[in-house]
């Protein structure tokens, strides 16, 4: 059994907070090399962190505490711990932003969650499940950043067309899902409002799109095609949805 002043305790404290830091440099070494702003320092100080506060847990509770009067008293072994899984989500809370329909960082936010845990684990001396954890973690992410490269992902998009009223804007919808080289689209609603006395007509397509990446480079070259092809249509305009 270890004292509160026992170098015993200081040195294997000192040992797994050292693995606790690395694994959090690990893990925060990827989130860099992608740019992240959630990066090594962060998750290091949150595995380390982690580590620390799990190691008071345990001290708390094995060694006891003196106080004034004849008895020792003993601390809870969960209570600081079981704060770490809660408080750390404000951490990651922070690193999630949205911007327009899209939301970033929620990758890095579960980065920094999972710090948490492995530094937990080092706290508890499970340097093997902590190591393996770090190891498999680095790898799924490497995995599924490729994967995401690779899979089609639907993109929805709203087009307005405007047009002189002799333009058929049923040619366009059966332009737009025709056969294009970079990708496939599909109209999911179509309306067509046409205006004579003004000489107008304008359809409103509720386009999705399958793209290897989501975003909006390859609507762009549909409105682009689109405007080679009908120059009698006036103006386009594109919105995201979803």
């Amino acid at each position: 059994m270890y004292g509160l002043q026992d170098w015993g305790l200081y040195s294997e404290i000192l040992r797994r907070l050292l693995i606790a830091a690395a694994c959090g440099i690990a893990i925060g070494w990827e989130r860099d090399l992608h740019g992240r702003s959630a990066g090594l320092r962060t998750h290091m100080l949150v595995a380390l962190g982690s580590a620390m506060f799990t190691q008071l847990s345990l001290i708390t509770a094995i060694c006891p505490l003196p106080f004034v009067g004849s008895e020792n008293v003993h601390g809870d072994v969960c209570r600081i711990a079981a704060q770490i899984v809660s408080g750390i989500g404000f951490l990651g809370a922070g690193t999630i932003v949205k911007e327009g329909f899209t939301i970033k960082g929620l990758t890095t936010a579960a980065c920094l969650w999972f710090s948490a845990a492995v530094g937990m684990a080092c706290g508890v001396n499970q340097i093997m499940i902590a190591l393996t954890m770090t190891a498999g973690e680095l790898i799924l992410v490497f995995i599924g950043k490729w994967y995401e490269k690779k899979m089609n992902r639907i993109f929805p998009f709203h087009l307005k067309l405007e047009a002189d009223y002799s333009e058929d804007m049923h040619d366009v919808f059966k332009f737009i899902k025709g056969d294009h080289k970079y990708a496939h689209f599909t109209v999911a609603t179509l309306n067509i409002t046409a205006n004579q006395d003004a000489n107008l007509v304008t359809g409103d397509f509720y386009v999705e799109g399958r793209f290897h990446e989501s975003n909006a480079e390859h609507a762009f070259k549909l409105i682009k095609d689109i405007k080679e092809n009908y120059p009698k249509i006036k103006t386009i305009s594109f919105k995201r949805n979803g």
